[in-house]
């Protein structure tokens, strides 16, 4: 009788420690995304090493498949598989279905058993992580840091990646900062949003100033908690004059229409060329394979006919836009189920608006969407990671 006795306590203490262990590992992944690939991917491995050996990922599977969200992500994670049946570059096919690993980790954090507050204190991981990364950044520029390998940076080659993780990074810290009464930890966050504003306008990533300007409204509703057009318009002008005083963002928003009018012309060696060339060539491969698509990873074939020695971009894998993705991939119902995921994200967020984590899943999964159209959040490691941590984090009334 004592013995078994004692084995529920202690089953419930392993069970207690592989949970705690497992949230810990989410708070480095958290920390590390904005900071580096190499520690995000030990963090990464951590974290399903922990949730595969604890066996939470058969105990916990009702948390994580009662979850509205839990069927679109699933297709989403198989259908890379099954492309492969139809790939003409199953080699390259792997190397793209592959990439879906990170999505389970949304089912691992939905198996964690935690609190609204643990969920807060995640995205604060995330915000010192995106601290460290932003200081460093701008101490390259100022070229007191070298810019190279080893050393976290948000500008240069990382811009993309570091327009949209700073404006995450503003939507949290507005989260925090509105219903905050300490004056100093208020001063922090400003200082903090000055930060990341700053080094967003040294960037140059133009994905990142048109992602600010779409959550804009959703800030702002959740800040004062009314709606006004006029006011947001006014705040939008405000920003943009404020963005106006950085040079990269002048000379981004201004060489557009240059680089527009060079593809016109027949040259796409430009970022904006580059999209454009990649664009045309996509929607000739879908016109051609509409229903199923070229297979995972099919699309770099697909593109081949259409590079000459004018175009310096060669060798091209994927279009620079995971609806372009999705659809030369898979067809239409590639594109069926990333709309459906989400759609699915969008509104986990929506309905938990009102709370800090809620908005954050919130604004993200906007971002995700408005940098879908210009690049592949869906795929790159650290904004597939991140979005794979929005969609599987606790927000209040998760259950909705």
């Amino acid at each position: 009788m004592t013995i078994q006795s004692d084995m529920p306590s202690t089953h419930s203490s392993f069970a207690h420690k592989a949970d705690r262990a497992l949230y810990w590992s989410f708070a480095a992944l958290f920390f590390f995304l904005p900071i580096g690939t190499s520690p995000a991917v030990i963090a990464g491995i951590l974290v399903l090493s922990i949730w595969i050996l604890s066996g939470k990922f058969i105990t916990e599977r009702q948390r994580y498949m009662g979850e509205i969200w839990f069927r679109p992500l699933a297709f989403f994670i198989l259908l890379p598989w099954v492309g492969l049946l139809w790939t003409s570059d199953f080699q390259e096919g792997m190397r793209f279905a592959s990439k879906t690993y990170y999505f389970l980790l949304a089912f691992a954090l939905a198996s964690v058993r935690a609190s609204e507050r643990d969920s807060v204190i995640l995205l604060q991981a995330f915000v010192a992580g995106l601290t460290v990364a932003a200081v460093c950044s701008l101490l390259q520029v100022a070229e007191v840091l070298p810019g190279r390998n080893g050393i976290p940076s948000l500008v240069g080659t990382k811009r993309i990646l570091g327009g949209l993780f700073l404006v995450f990074g503003v939507c949290l810290l507005l989260a925090y900062l509105r219903d905050c009464r300490r004056a100093d930890l208020r001063f922090v966050f400003v200082s903090l949003i000055a930060l990341f504003f700053m080094t967003l306008g040294m960037t140059g990533a133009r994905s990142g100033y048109l992602g600010l300007a779409v959550v804009i409204p959703f800030l702002y509703v959740y800040f004062f908690r009314r709606i006004s057009v006029i006011r947001i318009a006014g705040f939008l002008a405000l920003l943009l004059i404020l963005l106006a005083a950085f040079g990269p963002f002048r000379d981004r928003v201004h060489s557009i229409q240059s680089e527009i009018q060079r593809f016109e012309h027949g040259d796409a060696n430009s970022a904006v060329g580059e999209r454009l060339h990649m664009w045309k060539g996509a929607l000739v491969v879908i016109s051609e394979n509409p229903l199923f698509g070229t297979g995972t990873g099919g699309y770099r074939q697909g593109m081949k006919r259409f590079e000459n020695e004018s175009i310096a971009a060669r060798d091209i894998n994927n279009p620079h836009s995971s609806f372009f993705y999705m659809a030369c991939s898979f067809g239409i119902f590639g594109l069926v189920v990333l709309v459906w995921y989400f759609g699915v994200l969008l509104r986990k967020g929506w309905t938990a608006r009102h709370s800090p984590v809620g908005l954050a899943v919130l604004c993200y999964g906007v971002l995700a969407v408005v940098l879908s159209f210009t690049s592949t959040p869906i795929i790159d490691f650290a904004t597939a990671n991140l979005l794979a941590l929005m969609t599987g984090i606790r927000v209040p009334n998760n259950d909705v």
